[in-house]
């Protein structure tokens, strides 16, 4: 509400609890995760119906953070046509939102997806992005694990995690494996 008061109330707000709601029905009982991504896929199907409508292309706000961790939903908010702010690390982007004048409440707010009660992005990655990003800038820098948590005083650890989360999510980064299958031709 404060960022369209900004913007002169050009935002436009829809629930999705409705189709959301009926999707769950039809589906199998998941976890919190699992109905996490749901939403996700469900919002950016909903962007991209509103961007082919009115032909305009859905904007990404993954920061590289998130990306090089692999902190987002495969075809879900990582399904978009322009990543604007991908080169930057979420530290950064806090300081060009000061920049630019985004309320303080907004640049306050702990970063959340909002899948489910209490989530935020930080009780998810098991570091605040401040040490995240300290990680990744000396990763980057080629400096291993141990002098990672040495030189920023951030446990060995959370720096494993850290490389660890960077691991499994690799596929993330990756276009869809092409498989050919020759002999069914």
């Amino acid at each position: 509400s404060l960022l369209n008061k900004k913007l002169g109330g050009r935002i436009k707000i829809l629930s999705l609890r409705s189709p959301y709601d009926c999707l769950l029905r039809c589906f199998p009982q998941g976890n919190k995760i699992v109905k996490g991504n749901l939403k996700s896929r469900l919002i950016m199907a909903t962007l991209y119906y509103f961007a082919n409508f009115y032909n305009l292309l859905v904007i990404g706000t993954t920061n590289k953070s998130e990306e090089e961790v692999g902190y987002f939903t495969k075809f879900g908010d990582g399904a978009v046509d322009i990543e604007p702010i991908s080169h930057l690390y979420k530290t950064d982007v806090l300081e060009m939102a000061k920049r630019l004048g985004v309320p303080e409440e907004i640049i306050r707010t702990k970063p959340s997806a909002g899948f489910w009660q209490g989530q935020t992005d930080e009780k998810e990655l098991g570091v605040s992005y401040e040490q995240l990003d300290k990680i990744l800038r000396l990763l980057v820098q080629g400096f291993k694990e141990e002098e990672i948590s040495f030189l920023t005083d951030i446990s060995k650890k959370k720096v494993k995690d850290v490389i660890q989360r960077k691991k499994k999510n690799a596929h993330k980064l990756l276009p869809p494996a092409r498989i050919q299958i020759d002999n069914l031709l």
